[in-house]
């Protein structure tokens, strides 16, 4: 999906369910006052392993309708 614009990302994410996981804090401001299934945002100071984790235990904490409309920084 690289290349696309980030309307397109939200859109494709939106007509796929799909959860979007993210570095783009510019992502962030397109998500406001629009329906989407979730965006788990990392900030750019995360290790891979910490990351990793913690969208692991996201998951295994929330279901995936608790996440609708939410941005959570991981």
């Amino acid at each position: 999906m690289r290349g696309l614009s980030d309307k397109d990302q939200l859109d494709f994410a939106v007509k796929n369910d799909r959860v979007i996981l993210t570095r783009d804090s510019d992502f962030l401001s397109i998500c406001e006052g629009r329906g989407h299934p979730g965006v788990l945002y990392i900030p750019k100071r995360r290790r891979r392993k910490e990351i990793v984790q913690r969208v692991v235990r996201i998951f295994e904490l929330l279901d995936p309708s608790d996440l609708e409309n939410e941005i959570i920084f991981v």
